[in-house]
C-alpha cells in the first residue's frame, strides 16, 4: 500500500521528508534484512528515492472514539 501511494503521489512527494505511520512493526525494519526476494527488492529500490522513515503506531493505540463514550 505504501509504494501505491508513493507512485500514485510521487510529485508531491520527491524533495520533502515523509514520516510513514504504521502498525506493521517489520517495516522499520525490511531495510535491513539481508535476504530478501525479488518483489521486496523492488520495492526497497522504489523507496530508496523518497527521503522517508517508517514509524512504528501500535493498533491498539489506534483507537476511535464512539459517540456513546
Amino acid at each position: 500500500m505504501v509504494v501505491f501511494a508513493l507512485k500514485m503521489w510521487r510529485h508531491y512527494l520527491y524533495g520533502i521528508h515523509v514520516d510513514v505511520f504504521t502498525d506493521h512493526k517489520s517495516l522499520k525494519y525490511v531495510s535491513t534484512q539481508n535476504d530478501l526476494n525479488l518483489h521486496q527488492r523492488r520495492c526497497l529500490a522504489l523507496l530508496k528515492y523518497y527521503d522517508m522513515s517508517f514509524l512504528y503506531h501500535p493498533c491498539k493505540a489506534n483507537v476511535v472514539e464512539d459517540a456513546i463514550s
